[in-house]
């Protein structure tokens, strides 16, 4: 029997050495994983690096190789009041053909065909182009609207978001234009570039946040101007709600201010009005938001239709 016990102690040593080893050399098999795993990072995060690297170098070689450098945008906005901007572009060519022909082309908006115009010689290959825009200015419109049941929101949907102003096809403020360069049979094309110059508009007029929530119990509305980081004397003054049903106009509401409106507020807070209607079931298939600004400029934007 003493034997036995004997036995089975060293049974329950080897077996507790051996457990032993298993979970060092486990714990150092976990350790060479993490080690490797570390390095595969180092070594994508090399790559990736490396691959940007290559990715530059190839832009600048492109750049260098290029008859033409990129073309820079001015805007002169002393005359934008009148709703007139005057854009100057200027580029580089790096290549000169004596009696070369070089052309401006643009188009703005919704135009279907290009304008070409000549260009000056501003210095040794170095040209310049002028153009008017007729630019309505407006204040950028963010809105939002999310539709609920009850106090908690099961559908939420942006009706228009920060991209208002981003390259639509349709966008009223997109511009394009490059350069031609012609000479004996031969017609060089340069890049066309793209600019949009919605964000004009927001220098006099802000930009204006409107929010419509809709649930079981009524609807929420309401306008909001974020602070004024610049001199600007065009201010929110008014904002009002127009309702219509099958595109019959239905009423117009005014949006009440909140109380805190005085112009330390304003400086700070901005400006923000609204109007709950909690008593009334929502039954509109189209709302219009109308603002009114210090100098009497009126805009308006339809930001629910079903």
């Amino acid at each position: 029997m003493k034997h036995l016990k004997l036995f089975v102690v060293a049974l329950l040593l080897i077996s507790v050495f051996i457990n032993a080893r298993l979970l060092i050399k486990v714990s150092d098999l976990e350790n060479r994983l993490d080690s490797i795993s570390y390095q595969q990072m180092d070594i994508t995060r090399s790559v990736d690096s490396q691959t940007a690297h290559m990715y530059n170098l190839l832009d600048e070689f492109v750049r260098e190789q290029s008859w033409i450098s990129s073309i820079g945008m001015e805007i002169e906005t002393k005359s934008i009041n009148d709703n007139i901007a005057t854009l100057s572009f200027n580029w580089q060519l790096k290549e000169l053909i004596d009696d070369a022909e070089i052309v401006f082309h643009y188009k703005y908006g919704d135009e279907q065909d290009y304008h070409s115009i000549p260009v000056e010689e501003i210095g040794l290959g170095l040209f310049e182009a002028s153009i008017p825009v007729e630019h309505q200015l407006e204040p950028e419109w963010y809105t939002r609207l999310t539709m609920g049941n009850g106090s908690s929101a099961v559908e939420e949907v942006v009706v228009e978001a920060i991209d208002e102003y981003g390259m639509r096809k349709n966008n009223p403020n997109k511009l394009l234009y490059y350069v031609t360069v012609s000479y004996d049979d031969v017609v060089k094309s340069g890049e066309i570039h793209t600019s949009d110059l919605g964000y004009l508009g927001s220098q006099y007029y802000g930009t204006i946040e409107t929010f419509v929530d809709i649930h079981q119990d009524g609807y929420h509305i309401s306008v909001s101007a974020p602070p004024l980081y610049i001199n600007r004397t065009n201010n929110l003054q008014e904002a009002y709600i127009q309702k219509f049903k099958d595109g019959i106009f239905i009423r117009e509401e005014r949006l009440t201010p909140t109380e805190l409106m005085d112009e330390d507020n304003r400086q700070e807070h901005g400006i923000h009005m609204y109007q709950n209607f909690t008593d009334e079931k929502f039954d509109y298939t189209s709302l219009r938001f109308i603002v009114v600004y210090s100098g009497g400029k009126t805009f308006e934007k339809e930001v629910y239709f079903q």
